[in-house]
């Protein structure tokens, strides 16, 4: 029924049918009292199209319609889906009174799966925030009894599910932990009933395995339970822990997976609800309740009550399966287990299931020193396992047990594998977050959480979510599940650098629950404590101050405490907090600057004791309140102010004020912080502070023989010495004009004695040199700035603009507060002798590639001219008065052209621009659909300079018809023999690619994204299938794409492909993979020619000299340095920057001319 008002479709019985028996998208539709029975999948109708036949529609099918009345109906023996629907919208919801939402008393039995909705299915549209479920009988259906998976909170209600694979299996898609969103999903089951095998005789109630049906659908596996210790094969479940995180991408993947990073929040709360009928039956074990096996990312707790158990055996309530050991490997887990199967958390809030209120939860301990596992004391963080000297302590003296602290009551069920805890109902989870931008490069893991009590417990977080290849590219959140004790104290320990800003939140709690828990730093910080966005003062604030100072009172910090109270133990440097279960908490590091001040014994000790403050104030150029801690140490016994013949270090603290919430943190005033550290730092290193201070009336002509310094948002602390000299340690040479040079200069800084300068200026504004040509100072030097780090200048692109013989000097820039008087009277200035200059040579490179473009719409194509020596980006792009002109045409493939034609418009645009470097030709266009390859000439108008490039493929696509981008593992994608890095290293690996994409086409495959290439590199790279091949097979490519159309096309297009082997020249495709199935190729080809059925040569190649011939427009500006841009081979190779072109690419350009081009380089 489609487009229909108000039509019932009542009383009907509907027998042996294919795809679906009642299907509505109308309005206002009444479906009641039916029977339907017997509905075979299509894909029976037609098997020898069946494996790429991905239709799941219900026998009841009415996901697209708009208030359904759905009412007493009963589906039997369906070999998909019984009800594919979008069931009702909870009491709260908003509903205008013409729109009816209402089902009740639906059955189905004998079937894959029950009552179904999925990601892809648009819902109830008045139902936002709730689903609801209600009044639903399902028996007997093999994989799934209720398979619910929809962006909404789902509400179960009243439902009887009965002997099923899964009885219940639930997805509440929630945003993902890098949006830090907590939307509180949750899963409610109440006054229902989910039974096991209620006929524990019928042994041979099992799935048919024969039917194409079941064979074809291997990702609807309930993949939910893992493997028993005594060896028992796993049955049927009742209710599978939650899942909550964005689209897992079923059903091309798998149905109880997970592919995105779980949400912050969520949780299953089970009341009113009986279960019944879980045992050992038919040689296999049912449980109760299950947690879920293929999520690694991290299960949400589940909580019952008012629960009715009748005949469930006590091993059958619960299991905990083993963490997946084959996700320990570095493209998901890396080297430990993640957290999914470790931090399991359920909770009988009143006794109805254990006869005892009580928690369960995961052995995290579970084989803790296996080093496949990567879980052991070998992996507590190395700064957990010292004191504060450095010493390494025995941390079992401290800590002498392992995993999630357990409390008296708790004790090992074997059965289960979790622990049981009896009248202990206070364990919950905290989530920490870090809030830092950088939260999937920067990995925290593992996280050592230890308890008062003895225990220590190791957290790693989620696998890697990203589609990549190749370290660099993998990313992990750093979001981790922690399962806790109420009442208790914590020590949390990171292995890297803390983040800036970490939070901390306790799920489905109340002010009851509390925690006190401390955060490692590895120096010392001022750590602003946020409460539910709220700055809270710490517990030692001196309150006789209108801004914050800090006494040296003890931690005060107990339960008794309000939450946020606060103490940051300046010796250990841990930062303690209260937390409770209606707070959230953020801890964020402030702007802090410490300044340690070696000072003569001479130094008079009126100067500590009269106005320090004031003092430091006027010697520093700062306000007195910027002074926040002062403390005077003598050099050798460590105690307050006493003279001593070796001098004392003053240390002294500043800080801003700190925001009163996280909204509203001040930019400009961390800016103007981290401009007085750059002034300070900066006049200690030219001397002027110590001049400053040595005129100063109160120090008696002293000043600091030494400064060490640790910056605001460090973690380290940096010795600073005065600069006395500088001096050229490699002159520039092999200079061509315009060009960097082959030897770039360096410059170092020495002082006084000799030593190298390794810092100069402060991390945020380190100190630059810049050249200029002697006698010529308007001269505009390319590259002519660098700044001075790691003991020596980092020129990278130096160079000298015109052909000829040069003197360059090298000057420091004057930096932030030091007059430029400083650098003329101090040696801060060096000069080269004479250096010769030649011509420039030239290569080029595409930049801002065009990957698709649609028929008949116009595109560009940008070229950067680069030195052909460096291969970096030139000074200008243009140079004497030339300026560029294009020819462009198609470049021949070897085979499989497609008949588009090049299209240049009548008012062509070459647009040169000199601030990017690169020449850009406009306004073209390709008049056919299909993947090509342009030649691009470019010739300086006075001929001194040829320039060819072959571009990457460019797809052309139809008009308004998007292409697929594929997030997660490809699933489809085609395997190759052949030597990969060959390929890449003389081009032509671009060219196999457009020739892939042309010949599927060519063949009718249904191909919706563009072709992406991946090198097998290891056997945890992706594709995940690979991981168990030889890591020595290192000749094996994969070209993946999506397809997307009908069985047959795909089926044939498969068939075609596989029987010709050797279609794509210096390949051999070994296996094809579509939807995740894998086909052998099986034969040979008998020809090596163009076959002429699947391609044609261009039609019209067509060229233009773009140039003075049209309009000529020069963006005027240069910008010297590095800029970064995306290669296309990410995928394929190393990222490179705007600056330094891929030499496989350029030699790639130089060394394949197109026959037909009107131009090529030789």
């Amino acid at each position: 029924m489609w487009s229909t008002n108000g039509v019932p479709f009542t009383n009907n019985v509907i027998y042996k049918t294919y795809h679906s028996a009642i299907t509505t998208a109308g309005i206002n539709t009444i479906i009641n009292h039916n029977l339907v029975a017997l509905v075979y999948w299509s894909g029976t109708a037609q098997p020898e199209y069946a494996e790429f036949n991905i239709d799941y529609d219900g026998a009841i099918t009415s996901r697209d319609g708009t208030s359904i009345v759905m009412r007493d109906n009963l589906v039997v023996g369906v070999e998909r889906l019984a009800y594919r629907i979008q069931f009702d919208a909870c009491p709260t919801a908003n509903v205008p009174s013409n729109i009816t939402n209402d089902h009740w008393n639906n059955e189905a039995h004998s079937g894959m799966s029950g009552a179904n909705i999925w990601p892809t299915d648009k819902g109830f549209d008045y139902n936002l925030d709730c689903l609801l479920v209600k009044g639903f009988k399902m028996y007997k259906l093999f994989y799934y009894g209720l398979y619910i998976n929809n962006p909404q909170n789902i509400t179960i209600d009243s439902c009887v599910i009965v002997d099923c694979g899964v009885d219940i299996l639930s997805f509440a898609m929630g945003p993902s932990s890098l949006t830090h969103l907590a939307t509180n999903n949750s899963i409610h089951i109440t006054n229902s009933i989910v039974l096991g095998a209620v006929t524990s005789n019928d042994c041979d109630d099992i799935v048919n395995t024969s039917t194409i049906s079941i064979q074809i659908a291997t990702k609807a596996i309930p993949t939910v339970a893992g493997e028993r210790p005594d060896g028992t094969a796993q049955g049927r479940c009742g209710i599978v822990f939650p899942f909550v995180a964005p689209d897992n991408k079923m059903p091309v993947k798998p149905w109880t997976g997970m592919k995105q990073y779980p949400s912050v929040d969520g949780g299953m709360f089970i009341t009113n609800t009986t279960i019944a009928y879980f045992n050992d039956v038919c040689g296999r074990h049912d449980t109760a309740i299950q947690v879920a096996q293929h999520n690694d990312d991290g299960q949400f707790p589940v909580f019952t009550s008012a629960i009715s158990m009748f005949n469930v055996s006590r091993s059958n309530i619960l299991f905990n399966g083993r963490p997946n050991l084959d996700v320990v490997n570095s493209a998901r887990c890396v080297d430990m287990d993640c957290d999914g199967l470790k931090k399991a958390l359920f909770i009988d809030t009143d006794g109805t299931i254990f006869g005892y209120r009580g928690s369960g939860f995961s052995q995290a301990d579970y084989l803790w020193g296996d080093q496949q596992h990567g879980v052991g004391d070998f992996r507590i963080p190395s700064v957990a396992l010292s004191d504060q000297n450095g010493h390494q302590i025995n941390i079992s003296a401290t800590y002498p047990y392992r995993g999630i602290s357990l409390a008296p009551t708790c004790s090992y069920q074997p059965d289960w594998q979790m622990y049981l805890c009896n009248n202990t109902i206070n364990y919950h989870m905290l989530i920490i977050e870090s809030m830092d931008s950088d939260t999937e490069h920067r990995h925290l893991s593992p996280v050592a959480v230890m308890s008062d009590n003895g225990y220590i417990d190791l957290i790693n977080g989620p696998p890697n979510r990203a589609c990549c290849n190749g370290y660099a590219c993998r990313k992990r959140v750093s979001t981790f599940m922690s399962i806790v004790q109420s009442q208790h104290k914590y020590l949390i320990y990171l292995t890297s650098t803390p983040p800036n800003q970490i939070r901390f939140r306790i799920l489905h709690s109340d002010a009851n629950i509390k925690l006190i828990l401390a955060l490692h730093y590895e120096s010392l910080q001022q750590i602003d404590v946020y409460a539910n966005d709220g700055y809270v003062s710490p517990t030692n604030r001196d309150l006789s101050y209108p801004f914050l100072v800090l006494t040296d009172q003890p931690n005060n910090v107990t339960f008794a405490s309000q939450p946020g109270s606060n103490y940051f133990n300046r010796t250990t440097q841990m930062a303690y907090f209260l937390i409770d279960g209606l707070t959230v908490i953020d801890l964020k590091i402030s702007p802090l600057l410490i300044l340690s001040f070696g000072l003569p014994p001479e130094t008079p000790s009126s100067f500590f004791s009269n106005n320090l403050v004031n003092n430091l104030a006027a010697l520093l150029g700062v306000s007195t309140n910027m002074i926040r801690r002062v403390n005077i140490v003598s050099a050798n016994n460590n105690t307050r102010v006493r003279r001593s013949g070796s001098g004392y270090t003053l240390i002294v603290e500043l800080r801003t004020d700190e925001a009163r919430n996280l909204t509203g943190y001040n930019a400009t005033e961390t800016e103007a912080f981290l401009n007085y550290t750059s002034t300070i730092l900066n006049q200690y290193q030219c001397g002027q502070l110590q001049a400053i201070w040595k005129a100063h009336s109160s120090t008696n002509n002293t000043y600091p023989t030494s400064l060490t310094v640790q910056e605001p948002f460090t973690q380290v602390q940096a010795v600073l010495d005065t600069i006395d000299h500088i001096t050229l340690v490699t002159s520039p040479s092999s200079c061509r004009e315009q060009s960097p040079c082959t030897v770039q200069p360096v410059i170092v800084a020495y002082t006084a004695n000799g030593n190298v300068i390794n810092k100069l200026g402060s991390t945020d504004q380190s100190w630059q040199v810049i050249a200029t040509v002697i006698g010529q100072p308007n001269v505009l030097v390319p590259g002519a700035i660098a700044n001075y780090s790691n003991g020596q200048t980092q020129f990278t692109l130096f160079g000298i603009p015109s052909v000829g013989s040069y003197q360059i000097q090298f000057t420091f820039v004057p930096p932030m507060g030091i007059n430029a008087s400083f650098i003329l009277t101090t040696n801060c200035t060096v000069a080269t002798g004479f250096i010769t200059v030649t011509q420039a040579s030239l290569a080029g490179l595409e930049v801002n590639h065009v990957y698709d473009t649609v028929i008949n719409s116009p595109f560009n194509l940008t070229i950067m001219p680069v030195d052909s020596v460096t291969l970096r980006r030139l000074g200008q792009v243009t140079w004497g008065g030339w300026t560029w002109s294009a020819l462009v045409s198609v470049y021949t493939l070897p085979k499989y052209n497609r008949n588009g034609t090049l299209i240049i418009s009548t008012s062509p645009t070459l647009v040169i621009d000199s601030s990017a470097g690169t020449v850009t030709v406009t306004n073209m266009t390709i008049n056919g659909t299909g993947m090509y390859m342009l030649n691009v000439t470019l010739i300086s108008t006075n001929a001194q300079f040829v320039i060819q490039v072959r571009s990457h493929g460019i797809l052309v696509k139809p008009i308004n018809i998007p292409l697929d981008i594929e997030t997660n593992d490809p699933i489809t994608y085609a395997t190759f023999q052949g030597d990969f890095d060959a390929l890449v290293a003389n081009g032509d690996i671009e060219v196999k690619r457009v020739m892939l994409y042309n010949y599927l086409v060519s063949v009718g495959m249904p191909v919706t994204s563009d072709i992406t290439v991946w090198k097998e590199i290891g056997g945890d790279k992706w594709p995940t299938i690979s991981s168990s091949r030889s890591k020595a097979n290192t000749n094996t490519l994969y070209t993946a794409f999506i397809v997307s159309g009908s069985e047959k096309a795909i089926t044939q297009a498969k068939n075609t492909t596989l029987a010709d082997i050797y279609f794509l020249p210096g390949l051999v495709l070994s296996e094809l993979t579509i939807y995740g199935s894998s086909y052998r190729a099986y034969s040979r080809s008998s020809s090596t020619t163009d076959d002429s059925s699947r391609s044609s040569n261009a039609g019209l190649i067509a060229g233009l000299v773009v140039g003075l011939c049209g309009a000529l427009l020069i963006i005027l500006g240069l910008v010297y340095g590095a800029k970064a841009y995306k290669n296309k081979y990410e995928r394929v190779g190393a990222r490179t920057e705007f600056d330094l072109v891929n030499s496989n690419e350029l030699l790639g350009i130089q060394s394949h001319p197109n026959p037909s081009s009107p131009q090529n380089i030789s």
